[in-house]
């Protein structure tokens, strides 16, 4: 059920039965020496993908360019400006609404990207009247921050968090931090902080916030994995009844 691997005939053919569709939004980031700098689009895809062939609703590319500034004093992040983004998700929304896909949930993997998003959603929403977007991060599935803090404790972080770290080492088994890395690194910001580059690069000169590193762990991962794929099937299936 990946788009991008559909012809434009089965693409039709599903549009007769359903009209939704999932589109993973992630960034390309610094991970500090926890994650590669892909690690929130690879989060976010594989949640869609696997909720997608669970459910049988397609799944549209990954957004990997996130908004990302904070992190611009890291080599490797690769950062949207706001109204660069809000014009991408406007762009994309229209296009898939076009061709009848009136249903469209933007699943997230980096916080950063939430305020563009919206604001493209409210633009597609003004030239696609008939469209019903939705927006939301991997980790506000329903249940998803209990288990996370079941298995990570309280201080999985709030960039280059225990969770994904663990999520995307079940993904990749080859892929593993340096043991020096798994450590505690500084806690994270008050929330509602906003924090420029060179700010972020003095608090967090390694890169992660608010992260108990030792707690990151490959099977726990695929644990929190297995979850938020049910629970985004869940949601899915709300929707497509009628729900939020």
């Amino acid at each position: 059920m990946e788009l991008s691997a559909m012809t434009t005939v089965e693409v039709a053919g599903y549009l007769e039965r359903r009209r939704f569709a999932l589109v993973p939004a992630g960034s390309t980031e610094q991970h500090g020496p926890l994650a590669p700098i892909g690690c929130d689009a690879a989060v976010a895809s594989a949640v869609c993908l696997r909720a997608a062939e669970k459910t049988g609703v397609v799944c549209a590319p990954c957004l990997q360019l996130g908004m990302s500034s904070c992190h611009m004093a890291f080599p490797g992040t690769v950062s949207l400006e706001p109204g660069t983004m809000s014009a991408v998700v406007r762009d994309v929304l229209v296009s898939l609404a076009a061709h009848g896909f009136d249903d469209v949930l933007i699943l997230n993997g980096h916080g950063g990207n939430r305020e563009p998003c919206r604001a493209g959603m409210a633009e597609a929403s003004r030239k696609a009247p008939g469209l019903r977007a939705g927006f939301m991060g991997y980790w506000e599935l329903p249940g998803a921050a209990e288990l996370e803090r079941s298995l990570f404790g309280p201080h999985s972080g709030l960039h280059a968090t225990a969770a994904e770290v663990s999520v995307y080492m079940h993904l990749n088994p080859g892929f593993r931090p340096e043991a020096s890395a798994l450590k505690i690194y500084p806690p994270s910001p008050e929330p509602g902080t906003v924090l420029d580059s060179v700010e972020w690069k003095r608090r967090y000169p390694e890169g992660p916030a608010g992260v108990d590193a030792r707690m990151i762990d490959a099977e726990r991962g695929r644990v929190f994995l297995d979850f938020l794929v049910e629970a985004l099937a869940g949601v899915i299936a709300g929707r497509e009844d009628g729900g939020a």
